[in-house]
């Protein structure tokens, strides 16, 4: 399913891709969840999604675009019952309680409080107060925010000490520094340790070897995902939800004595 988005003198063809989120256990890792991703139409590849949505934010109008891909993603998980969805937002739509109201009215409507999670993203810094009203209004709502790439925007981690937030995500960009200085996976391992302890998710990102999965596995986070497991991928070549994913046994193991 695709849909166009109006961008000055043309228009653009968009679509959502699909990436699973592997949750760990000491049992192995099964499929969880999926985070949707805004892909351009391979015949449309006049800029790339990253400068599409920068040029969004610093024109004022990613909140249109984040609140259509939240309509397009709600249809998807009505129509789909068994799915759960992680979809991006921009601290400046969190910044728009107008557009939050709307945001969490289309999630509650179609009763998908338990099934529609919202990742903060760290593109644009928005506008303190305001997320923090919206942020409110969501966990009134009984709807999940989490932080993406938490190491990315450090001023957004307080929020991981009361309620408003669930959990945090660790870029690909923090296992690339992880895989090159392993010195630094037992500092990181504590502040997983600190968000769990705290009731907080944690999910690492760009996992793409099976290198990455045992640091992926050493730090303890909740869930993870990156190009090792899967890419982003159509709705019809996804994974079904709790697909079993193997897990070497010795590192689940060590994971469960730890």
């Amino acid at each position: 399913m695709s849909f166009r988005l109006p961008l000055g003198s043309y228009e653009l063809q968009l679509q959502i891709e699909y990436q699973p989120v592997v949750a760990l256990s000491p049992r192995g890792g099964e499929v969880s969840a999926y985070e949707c991703l805004l892909r351009l139409d391979a015949n449309e590849r006049v800029l790339e999604v990253s400068e599409l949505i920068s040029e969004l934010e610093q024109a004022g109008t990613i909140p249109e675009l984040d609140l259509m891909v939240v309509d397009h993603v709600c249809r998807i998980a009505v129509a789909n019952p068994s799915l759960r969805l992680w979809v991006n937002i921009s601290q400046a739509t969190m910044g728009s309680i107008s557009t939050m109201e709307k945001v969490g009215s289309r999630i509650i409507s179609g009763g998908l409080a338990n099934r529609v999670t919202l990742e903060i993203t760290e593109t644009v810094e928005g506008p303190k107060e305001q997320i923090m009203n919206s942020l409110r209004h969501l966990y009134a709502l009984g709807i999940s925010v989490v932080i993406d790439d938490i190491d990315e925007q450090l001023s957004m981690a307080s929020l991981l000490i009361g309620n408003l937030v669930s959990g945090c995500k660790l870029s690909r960009r923090s296992m690339v520094r992880l895989a090159e200085n392993t010195a630094r996976v037992s500092e990181v391992l504590e502040q997983v340790r600190w968000c769990r302890s705290h009731g907080k998710s944690v999910v690492l990102e760009g996992v793409e070897t099976a290198r990455d999965l045992q640091i992926a596995i050493s730090l303890e986070v909740n869930y993870c995902q990156g190009f090792h497991f899967w890419p982003s991928l159509p709705l019809h070549e996804i994974p079904a939800q709790g697909t079993e994913v193997f897990i070497p046994p010795r590192s689940l193991r060590q994971r469960a004595q730890s």
